[in-house]
């Protein structure tokens, strides 16, 4: 889990993680180096903190280890946008910014969500992913080419604003900002 300077955020996603019995490991990345190694198999998590520094030379080099190794990367909020482009992904364009806690599932039978609620939620059902309102970057990607998964759209009177998606089955964007301290139930288990 890389972070600027929010520990807080961090911390809770660590607590998060290693609540589900999920290795996890907080690194700041202004610590990374010129050479930045993150090790084999792992899930690289960008808090939304760290979207100007991922601007930065810095982390263009953080990019081209990623594209490298071809790591699975979770971007939140604002660091998407500041990180994918130098990736060459679709979910790099430029987002949209909300104030919300919502989404609005797509594709509930997809195999990501499998197992987050008893009975199973359905498409095109609101799901409250925070309990109070927070900082949300959705991507407009109309129309939805076949790389990427359209998971939900961020509640707003704009329809198509990717807040949850997938690309190349390795490129996640989460696109709220805010701690898993104030996630819902339903939140938490996505």
């Amino acid at each position: 889990i890389l972070y600027h300077t929010e520990l807080h955020v961090a911390e809770s996603l660590h607590e998060l993680a290693s609540g589900s019995g999920l290795p996890a490991r907080l690194k700041r990345v202004d610590t990374l180096g010129e050479e930045p190694r993150l090790g084999p198999g792992r899930v690289v998590v960008l808090t939304h903190d760290t979207a100007e520094w991922c601007a930065t030379e810095a982390g263009a080099l953080l990019a081209r280890e990623l594209r490298r190794n071809q790591r699975p990367v979770l971007a939140m909020g604002l660091a998407a946008a500041r990180l994918y482009p130098r990736l060459e992904l679709g979910l790099g364009r430029s987002p949209v910014a909300f104030t919300g806690d919502s989404v609005v599932l797509q594709q509930a039978d997809d195999p990501v969500f499998q197992g987050i609620s008893e009975p199973p939620v359905a498409a095109q059902d609101t799901l409250p992913l925070y309990v109070k309102m927070n900082s949300v970057y959705g991507v407009l990607v109309e129309p939805v080419p076949s790389y990427i998964k359209a998971l939900a759209t961020v509640v707003d009177s704009r329809p198509n604003y990717l807040g949850l998606a997938l690309e190349d089955e390795r490129y996640a964007l989460w696109g709220f900002a805010g701690s898993a301290q104030i996630m819902t139930d339903e939140g938490r288990k996505i």
